[in-house]
């Protein structure tokens, strides 16, 4: 199922296998917030359009969770964090749904440890300035590389 958080949520959330969290509210925990089983997807904004999600906590994904990044232009998902983003095992899958070629943050956050991919070709991931940012490129036809 689907958990739209538009308001506050003072409580830690699971997103179990083949649920969506979503939403452009806060989610507030002193420990972990937010749980990523495998098979559940964090999608910040609605699902299909952009928004942002604010975490007061960390995020923990499980092996097989996933983050669903929407851009569309000049906007795009974006997950803000107060703690720290963290992973059980390997790269964290990204969905993406792009209209649009540039470069976009979907992610802030204290400390952004694991790293992310995506299918989607000519898509590029770079965590910047101390690891607490994580931006996506993507260039239909080349690789666009970060310095």
């Amino acid at each position: 199922g689907i958990l739209a958080i538009t308001g506050c949520v003072t409580s830690a959330v699971t997103v179990c296998t083949n649920g969506i969290l979503t939403g452009t509210g806060l989610i507030t925990n002193s420990a972990t917030a937010i749980t990523v089983n495998g098979g559940g997807i964090i999608d910040p904004g609605s699902v299909g359009s952009t928004g942002a999600l604010t975490v007061t906590g960390n995020v923990y994904f499980a092996t097989g969770g996933k983050f669903q990044a929407d851009i569309n232009g000049l906007s795009a998902d974006l997950l803000a964090l107060s703690g720290t983003v963290s992973a059980e095992s390997g790269p964290v899958q990204v969905n993406l749904s792009i209209n649009g070629e540039g470069t976009w943050k979907i992610m802030t956050a204290a400390n952004i440890i694991p790293e992310f991919t995506t299918t989607l070709t000519g898509v590029t991931f770079a965590k910047l300035n101390g690891n607490t940012e994580l931006w996506v490129t993507y260039r239909s036809g080349s690789v666009f590389y970060f310095n």
